[in-house]
């Protein structure tokens, strides 16, 4: 059995934006702290580039996260891009979610 593994976070600001790697489970415990980060990322204006290529797995509840957050459109936050390339496994959820980007 695979040992559950925690969320780790890492910003790097590129010039005009700010790269999140996600790294590790992106789930119902998990999601809390990443929303909380998105959003203190986003407050600052600069466009957020989410990188999944680390993630192990991502639930239902972090998929909605996902979308919620790539729909946002408040006034004071910024653009949301996510890296076009992901893990297979956020890969599968994506387009069993039915995002055409990311159908194979």
């Amino acid at each position: 059995m695979k040992s559950k593994q925690a969320l780790e976070m890492k910003a790097i600001c590129e010039g005009g934006s700010t790269r999140l790697t996600v790294q590790g489970e992106l789930d119902l415990s998990t999601t809390p702290r990443f929303e909380d980060r998105l959003r203190a990322l986003r407050a600052r204006k600069k466009v957020v580039r989410l990188d999944l290529s680390k993630l192990d797995f991502m639930d239902a509840v972090g998929l909605r996260a996902v979308i919620r957050a790539l729909r946002d459109r408040q006034p004071g936050f910024s653009k949301l891009e996510v890296d076009p390339k992901v893990s297979p496994e956020v890969r599968r959820v994506l387009s069993l979610a039915g995002s055409p980007r990311f159908s194979s």
